[in-house]
């Protein structure tokens, strides 16, 4: 059983497809944020359930307690964690969005992993590139 994080946004959506169709047995985690069109994810989700083997746990990461009762059910052999809030110019609006997303969320990703033990975490951090676009000598 593999636990992916983000499994209704583009990358995570694509992930969990590519673990199913290698037969493996999967569960995703997805709260759904409106940050990008919440339909496109529901459609995302609508075909990953559709298939044997998938599936979904909608919460926050940021939720402690739901995350660790997600990771304790699971126990998960491996974890592909890709949820995070995106959006460079939105985390000046919204800093805590991301404090909550990106580091409680991953904390809590952390500790389900420390309490599980599972083989493998992967870790991807966010579709946003901070710092500068300097070309290296």
């Amino acid at each position: 059983m593999i636990l992916v994080t983000g499994s209704a946004g583009f990358i995570g959506y694509h992930v969990a497809q590519a673990l199913l169709d290698r037969g493996e047995s999967v569960v995703g985690v997805d709260c759904i944020s409106p940050y990008y069109d919440p339909n496109l994810k529901l459609a995302r989700l609508a075909r990953l359930e559709a298939r044997s083997g998938y599936q979904h746990h909608r919460i926050d990461l940021a939720d402690r307690d739901a995350a660790a009762s997600v990771f304790g059910s699971v126990r998960p052999l491996g974890v592909v964690h890709l949820a995070a809030q995106p959006g460079v110019r939105y985390s000046l609006e919204h800093p805590e969005a991301y404090v909550d997303s990106n580091l409680v969320g991953f904390l809590s990703v952390l500790e389900g992993c420390r309490a599980t033990s599972p083989g493998h975490l992967v870790f991807a951090s966010t579709s946003s590139a901070y710092g500068a676009n300097a070309t290296l000598p």
